[in-house]
């Protein structure tokens, strides 16, 4: 699965529209590396709290 298949949950989108626009590029191509080596096909909500849970603890 390359990352032009990854798709993204509608409220996943939402909320990384709330990251200034210089981080967005940034953290887009982090999550739909997450998803794709996860195997995951969307990037949702859940993926996106589980990646900042490794940057906070």
């Amino acid at each position: 699965m390359g990352k032009s298949d990854i798709t993204w949950e509608d409220e996943a989108i939402s909320l990384l529209e709330t990251l200034p626009s210089f981080d967005q590029p940034v953290v887009k191509r982090e999550l739909e590396a997450t998803a794709e080596e996860a195997g995951e096909a969307k990037v949702t909500t859940a993926l996106m709290e589980a990646k900042r849970a490794e940057y906070v603890a």
